[in-house]
């Protein structure tokens, strides 16, 4: 039922039929008609509409009010956004829509947001209360307060019952003295008068024949035709060598010394390499040989590579993919190198060349350039390779990679809402970009007046189920969706998907492509 009234207020006035013929009535008549007339026209018209129950009884500030005990207010139905985006409808448009992801709709920013999405009331805060309760304090100002989520803490429970003694254990037995034979074997004697005798005699093996340093003297250099264990002095470097049947090795430098001053350490200013001894078998009865194998096993050597392309250097350079044509030519810088305890270099090969090179000393390097050819729009990789003369190898790789960029912002036009918008390659080019492989990513951007919101991507990353979610919902339907072929600044050329947004938005958006 509907009822309405006006701020003006009408008098009747009921005439008989003899009063009618009177003169001075008829001037009255006249009199009142005009008074009315100009009340009318000097005062605006003010009404209320009220729907439902109690129609006379009206809230002074609303100028709608429905009320029922038993029925609701149904809004319009709408299974797609499509048809009623057509119209333009301004924000604050209110809808229900019944798809897959039905609810409460409201138009806002050029976008229909979910109002009813969660359960609950909104704004809910919570506090802890000292006697272990909890308070629900609700964003309209009311308040819920639970019992007692923690207990207070029990009374101490009595002691339990002693346990049972356990059983005796077995008696061990002591030994009450060992004694040496004299036929070098020994006797362990226990507390329990039993014995047990060690064949000490045959434990041990026979030693392996000594072996001797044949002492040269003093010299400026080494000894030409040197013999194993061969040692000398060399006064320009300070230091003792012994000849190991291949090579000089540092016997002692001065400032070190054993107890025997003549005879030196053995090499005791080295840092031992090896970490495991047991099951070592160094297969010779060489002294020398026998503690560098055990004690001192060969190191590694190293091996470093850089790549330089224009101003672009690291381990890794990526460029967006370019036209075609010749091949690209960057520039590599390598090094390879000896630890303390390296063999001499053999060989170092770069991208699959062996390099000349000059042999480093231990804990010293080698470097070098290269220049490499890189086939245009193929990702490829490129390594140095550093090989010591007993095998030992180190590897460093480069990668050169090409890649197309996705792009993202606003583009300004003059085009109506819902009116396509097909941005320039320009347009494309001077949006945020990134370089990638695949489609999906989250950005936040602020057009900061009223824009079109513009996503674009190589097409050979998209598919049916791609997706925009705006606030957690996927506006995929706010967009518009074309193909185009883009050229990017280096010249290469390849089918982009373009999404433009129907609308202008001056509200800063957080998007997922997914």
């Amino acid at each position: 039922m509907v009822s309405s009234y006006s701020s003006v207020r009408i008098c009747a006035v009921i005439l008989t039929p003899f009063d009618m013929l009177s003169q001075n009535i008829i001037q009255k008549i006249v009199f009142l008609s005009c008074f009315l007339l100009c009340f009318t026209r000097s005062h605006q018209l003010f009404a209320q509409v009220k729907i439902g129950t109690n129609p006379t009884s009206i809230a002074k500030s609303s100028i709608l009010e429905l009320e029922s005990t038993s029925q609701g207010l149904l809004l319009p139905r709408i299974t797609d956004t499509a048809a009623i985006n057509t119209l333009n409808p301004p924000d604050g448009t209110l809808i229900y829509l019944a798809n897959t992801n039905p609810g409460l709709y409201i138009r806002k920013g050029g976008f229909w947001l979910n109002v009813s999405n969660g359960s609950g009331r909104l704004g809910i805060n919570f506090q802890s209360n000292p006697d272990g309760s909890l308070t629900i304090i609700y964003s309209d100002g009311t308040t819920f307060t639970t019992q007692k989520l923690v207990g207070e803490t029990g009374p101490k429970g009595d002691k339990g019952d002693k346990g049972d003694k356990g059983e005796t254990g077995i008696a061990g037995k002591g030994v009450k003295d060992i004694r040496l034979n004299e036929d070098s074997t020994l006797t362990i004697h226990y507390t329990d008068d039993t014995q047990t005798n060690i064949p000490q005699r045959v434990i041990a093996k026979d030693g392996l024949n000594g072996m001797g340093i044949y002492w040269k003297g003093m010299f400026d250099a080494a000894p030409a035709e040197a013999k194993t264990n061969w040692a000398y002095y060399d006064s320009a470097q300070h230091k003792s060598f012994i000849y190991d049947g291949q090579n000089w090795q540092i016997l002692s430098q001065d400032g070190i010394h054993s107890k025997d001053s003549s005879l030196a350490s053995f090499y005791g200013d080295r840092p031992i390499t090896a970490s495991v001894f047991n099951g070592q078998n160094p297969g010779t009865n060489d002294l020398v040989k026998w503690i560098e194998y055990l004690f001192y096993p060969s190191q590694g050597p190293t091996a470093g590579l850089t790549i330089t392309y224009g101003s672009n250097t690291g381990n890794t350079i990526t460029i967006e993919k370019i036209a075609d044509g010749a091949d690209l030519m960057a520039t590599m810088n390598w090094e390879a190198g000896r630890q303390a305890s390296t063999k001499l270099l053999s060989a170092i090969t770069v991208a699959g060349d062996t390099v000349a090179f000059t042999q480093p000393h231990q804990n010293a390097s080698v470097t070098g350039i290269a220049n490499v050819s890189v086939p245009r729009n193929v990702n490829s990789s490129f390594t140095i390779r550093a090989l010591t003369e007993d095998n030992k190898a180190a590897t460093s790789t480069v990668n050169f990679r090409f890649l197309w960029k996705r792009y993202y912002g606003f583009v300004s036009t003059s085009l109506a809402n819902e009116v396509m918008l097909t941005p320039t390659n320009k347009e494309i080019l001077d949006l945020s970009s990134e370089f990638a492989s695949a489609r999906g990513f989250t950005k936040t951007v602020n057009p900061g007046s009223p824009k079109r919101l513009v996503i674009a991507y190589p097409l050979s990353m998209d598919s049916n189920d791609m997706e925009i979610k705006i606030s957690g919902f996927d506006q995929k339907g706010a967009f518009d969706r074309q193909v185009i072929k883009l050229v990017n600044e280096s010249g290469g050329s390849t089918d982009y998907v373009v999404y433009t947004a129907k609308n202008n938005t001056s509200a800063g958006v957080t998007f997922s492509v997914l």
